[in-house]
């Protein structure tokens, strides 16, 4: 941007507008785009590439086939075989009367074929047990993908927020080189008109140089967050910048309680923890059911055919239809099946304490979130008054210095304060919604508060 000389000190006042706008005007040529990458529309983007999210879908996919009556063992069998057998004979035999009957190398031909259906028709109900088992791990892949989503939206909801914070900063440090521009101008206005020493033109320069440093600091973090928020969305960073729009407000009016109840009906963790403890009491009752009688059916037709030219008959051809009900019982199996029931009784015990532990540890995250969430909306109320105070001070350090009773070291100390507090309400707004974030993933609502544009 060019320099505006000022040559008359009261035109002040109309040149300062017109060069804050200006400036207002070239800083937003540098983030300009087309429409602005909302968090609704990341968290879209994300949910539709991100690489480990469709990871987790396709495991839900291999789940919802394992997880089939027949894989469970609830649906009988067909099976069709065949074979054949040749073999060469050398025979000799005597007969009563004394004579005997040779055959060299007489070829022998067999055959058999048939259908064999199998049917379990039960054993302690130990298949639908082991059926209501995969149809349970089937649940903990949706439930463990419901978990990697709302991970994900907390990654994104925080790069984001990262992102729009750094996006800010820029804003407000845009601004501080607007005022330090103009404290720069009216510096060399007054120098030239005899007022001012040549002292506080460097000065008005050293500070200006100060805040373009403090800029570009600003601008490398940005840029840093927004390639964070673009792995987040599994697409390609770009080497122009984004435009997201200003970190918004936190809400307020989270409650507790209800925030608690909908942990529990909706949190993925607590209800894969509890999901896991049933496949376990299940996988207890299917080794309790191997104990019990087996009872299976079997049925189906078989042919047989037979050349056998060193035989008495020697053709045979017969075509019969089996069928039968066997029943076993399991007396002794190396003690195996005591002790799979032993194990499996530890395991359900196993997973009934990490159910309760991980009830617990939800419950204490969410209990420090609130706590967080709590003592940040007081931290921000108290840093937006501060800004209101510094920057009724500033105005005031600004108009002394306009009208020579204030020092430049006055004007300088208010801006930098200003500064300081818009920076500070902006890092007291990430915190809360960090916090916000963090109960809404706890809760296990986060996907659909993102998908309302939260």
């Amino acid at each position: 941007m060019q320099h505006l000389l000022i040559t008359n000190p009261n035109s002040f006042m109309p040149r300062f507008l017109y060069l804050l706008l200006g400036v207002m005007i070239g800083s937003s040529k540098g983030y300009a785009q087309e429409t602005p990458l909302t968090l609704q529309h990341a968290w879209i983007q994300a949910r539709t590439h991100n690489y480990s999210l469709r990871l987790a879908t396709l495991q839900v996919e291999r789940a919802a086939y394992l997880a089939q009556p027949g894989m469970a063992g609830l649906r009988p069998t067909l099976d069709a075989f065949a074979g054949t057998n040749n073999s060469v004979n050398n025979t000799r035999q005597t007969l009563a009367n004394g004579s005997t009957i040779e055959n060299d190398a007489a070829a022998a031909f067999g055959a058999t074929a048939g259908l064999d259906f199998r049917w379990v028709v039960w054993q302690g109900n130990a298949a639908r047990f082991r059926y209501q088992q995969l149809q349970g791990q089937q649940r903990s892949q949706f439930l463990l993908r419901d978990q990697r989503e709302i991970d994900l939206a907390a990654d994104l909801t925080t790069a984001w927020l990262q992102a729009a914070r750094a996006q800010s900063l820029l804003s407000v440090q845009d601004s501080n080189i607007a005022r330090s521009q103009l404290r720069l101008e009216l510096a060399r206005a007054r120098y030239e008109g005899g007022q001012w020493s040549k002292t506080e033109v460097l000065q008005a320069e050293v500070d200006l140089k100060a805040d373009e440093r403090a800029l570009l600091q600003v601008k490398q973090a940005h840029r840093q967050v927004i390639v964070q928020l673009a792995d987040q969305m599994s697409v390609r960073a770009q080497d122009s910048l984004w435009l997201l729009p200003a970190l918004m407000q936190p809400d307020t009016t989270l409650q507790l309680e209800p925030l608690w109840e909908q942990a529990q009906a909706t949190q993925p963790s607590l209800l894969l923890a509890r999901n896991e403890e049933s496949v376990a009491e299940l996988a207890l009752r299917e080794a309790q059911a191997r104990r019990l009688p087996r009872l299976e059916f079997n049925a189906g037709p078989v042919l047989n055919y037979v050349n056998n030219p060193a035989s008495f008959v020697t053709q045979n051809r017969n075509l019969a239809f089996t069928y039968g009900l066997n029943m076993s019982l399991p007396l002794y199996q190396g003690n195996q099946l005591k002790q799979q029931q032993d194990i499996r009784r530890l395991e359900k015990n196993l997973r009934t304490l990490e159910a309760e532990a991980q009830e617990l540890a939800v419950y204490n995250r969410l209990m420090a979130a609130w706590q967080g969430y709590q003592l940040g909306l007081e931290q921000l109320r108290l840093e937006r008054n501060v800004v209101a105070s510094a920057r009724e001070n500033q105005d005031l350090a600004e108009e002394r210095y306009r009208l020579g009773r204030g020092t430049q070291l006055d004007l300088r100390q208010a801006q930098v304060a200003l500064v300081q507090a818009q920076a500070a309400e902006l890092d007291a707004r990430f915190q809360v919604l960090l916090f916000q974030t963090e109960l809404l993933r706890l809760a296990g609502t986060l996907p659909q508060a993102l998908e309302m544009g939260w």
